[in-house]
């Protein structure tokens, strides 16, 4: 089935999951007026065409929880450990309301949770969220894959499932920024990001997580890292060793792209490996 019959397809079964939660939580008058309203505008939004705000529609996800400035919620991390020296701490606990970017590749359940349980406030959703971060292939009867990569994309997904339940379950702000190395460098094989990840796990405390991170601990494990990326020193040394080599015929322009343009073609494959 293609994009668009999936989505045709996941928008009757959510209008019908949604009817039918809106009913059984009338049944059992569970909801206020405010939340009939509310379950009435949520069961309008799917027949609006829910689709109009997926990812297949518009090549883009919209931001789950954009900030007082229009920023993406991932930029307010250091605000719920209140890390006040860190450059993008901007007030004590604050972290913005969510909302759910579509239906059609974030689910039903969690999407519910922050529409009429939870007013936006993620934290009362890690549940679902949790789900997401770990991919299921069914969510309230509907089959998916349904991951936070389909409904965030690939690097929001990887900040949002490191930080958020790390922070839920007590970690502190360097364990969970430890967390997001580990699960960059299995899905980048970024050299330094790896490094930083192994040199995270040998680390009992917090002093030695953040040297790895913002001091240079983490040069000590670069020879434990197996990655395809290529750094600016191998670079260099590629190009000063074909442009130097007396015995090469080779002009500086191929020196050039055997090294410069070499290094940049497997790096960009590395960092976005779906091109």
């Amino acid at each position: 089935m293609n994009n668009k019959g999936r989505e045709q397809s996941i928008d009757k079964q959510l209008a019908i999951y949604r009817k039918k939660r809106a009913a059984a939580d009338v049944d059992v008058g569970i909801l206020g007026n405010g939340r009939r309203r509310q379950a009435s505008r949520a069961n309008l939004h799917v027949m609006n065409e829910v689709t109009g705000r997926s990812l297949q529609s518009y090549g883009e996800v919209p931001y789950m929880c954009p900030g007082k400035f229009g920023y993406a919620g991932t930029g307010y991390f250091s605000n719920l450990f209140n890390q006040t020296d860190h450059f993008l701490f901007t007030e004590k606990g604050y972290f913005p309301k969510c909302s759910c970017p579509s239906p059609t590749t974030c689910g039903p359940e969690l999407c519910e949770c922050l529409e009429l349980d939870a007013d936006g406030d993620i934290l009362q959703c890690m549940d679902p969220f949790n789900q997401l971060c770990d991919g299921t292939m069914d969510i309230s009867g509907i089959p998916g894959p349904w991951s936070m990569e389909k409904c965030l994309g690939k690097r929001r997904a990887i900040k949002y499932c490191s930080y958020l339940p790390c922070f839920v379950e007590g970690g502190s702000f360097w364990q969970c920024r430890c967390q997001f190395y580990d699960s960059y460098c299995t899905e980048f094989r970024d050299k330094r990001f790896c490094a930083e990840s192994k040199c995270c796990q040998a680390q009992t405390d917090d002093e030695g997580r953040e040297a790895c991170i913002n001091g240079d601990l983490h040069e000590n494990y670069y020879d434990q890292v197996t990655t395809f990326y290529v750094t600016e020193e191998e670079v260099k040394s590629r190009f000063n060793e074909c442009s130097f080599n007396s015995d090469s015929d080779k002009s500086i322009v191929q020196c050039y792209y055997e090294s410069f343009s070499y290094g940049l073609c497997v790096n960009d494959g590395v960092n976005n490996p779906v091109l």
